[in-house]
């Protein structure tokens, strides 16, 4: 959730080194109430909600707990309340917009990964098990471009076949979180230490009992990890591959290859069969494209448009899954 955090003096304070800190999800509003209406406004900086790992506890109030704490290294304990404080107010407007810069810079820094990676209307599915063409269209796909993010990539490739990642799904209580006795499975608690920045077990506890709170938790638990990552260590993990890089291999050991006609003998005019109807046909263009109804697009796009009308509500699809070429998908292929 987006916000603000502000700095200002009170009537009461007007012309003394006083300043109170304020966090607020709607600027406007807030200045105009009554007990704002004769403050000094010092500072107001915008800080997005792209770390924003419990739908409970918005972003920029984090922020403000990290600049309140600050305060209380520099100045002391407040003077009035929690929020009020004496001090030398450049320090405190440096302070405001350094931490409020940081979060910015994080959100300019992933917007790709995030808008893609954490749009509400991508439907997150299971764990590794189950059939590859079930895992493969359930990839959040950017329909311009064959490239796919697997929202279960965020796990080291360790371990991305031990027994608690892969029973996830069929048995969160034992494998993930168990809700009656707040027990975290122990391999899951090591792993989250060592590979995501948790400090503790009751760190461990504490995430993992948001993600239970959630109604899809297993399908959710690769997205918040993700957050939770980004919020604890600044950065996505070096093995996870997000949307735009051009890289072209991806770190998961379930998709190792991204499909390149090229690389499969599969030249310019070829023509490609579709899976589920093979009277469907596209034309294979330069730089991994094809024709298909007389427009250029990426395979997954024209895979989307044809299931879509054969009545399948996929948002998402990988198309090396279900274009064909010699009676092969492109996807079986790419693996041979």
């Amino acid at each position: 959730m987006n916000g603000w955090i502000y700095l200002l003096q009170e009537r009461a304070h007007l012309n003394t080194n006083t300043y109170k800190l304020g966090r607020t999800g709607n600027i406007s509003e807030r200045l105009k109430s009554r007990d704002y209406r004769c403050c000094k406004i010092i500072s107001i900086c915008y800080c997005p909600g792209v770390i924003d790992i419990d739908n409970h506890t918005p972003s920029y109030k984090q922020a403000e707990d990290v600049i309140k704490k600050e305060f209380k290294s520099q100045f002391g304990n407040p003077v009035e309340g929690s929020e009020t404080f004496c001090g030398n107010v450049n320090k405190m407007i440096e302070i405001v917009e350094t931490e409020c810069k940081k979060r910015r810079d994080l959100w300019n820094k992933y917007r790709d990964f995030f808008d893609k990676f954490f749009n509400p209307a991508v439907q997150l599915q299971s764990p590794p098990p189950g059939n590859q063409v079930a895992q493969n269209s359930n990839k959040i796909t950017d329909n311009n471009t064959t490239s796919t993010t697997d929202p279960w990539d965020i796990i080291h490739p360790d371990e991305r076949d031990s027994a608690f990642i892969k029973n996830m799904s069929t048995n969160w209580t034992q494998y993930g979180f168990d809700r009656v006795n707040t027990r975290i499975n122990k391999q899951l608690e090591t792993y989250l230490q060592k590979h995501h920045g948790f400090t503790c077990d009751a760190h461990c506890s504490d995430f993992m009992e948001i993600v239970d709170r959630m109604q899809f938790r297993a399908r959710n638990f690769p997205v918040q990890l993700a957050k939770y990552h980004v919020s604890n260590l600044g950065k996505l993990p070096d093995w996870f591959e997000a949307p735009g890089r051009s890289d072209s291999s991806s770190p998961t050991s379930r998709n190792k290859k991204r499909c390149n006609l090229e690389s499969l003998g599969i030249t310019p005019d070829t023509i490609l069969t579709f899976k589920k109807d093979t009277n469907i046909t596209c034309r294979v263009l330069k730089g991994n494209k094809i024709e298909f109804r007389g427009e250029e697009m990426s395979l997954s796009k024209a895979a989307l448009t044809i299931v879509n009308e054969m009545g399948y509500d996929w948002t998402t699809i990988a198309g090396p899954q279900f274009w064909m070429y010699n009676s092969k998908t492109l996807n079986e292929l790419s693996n041979n």
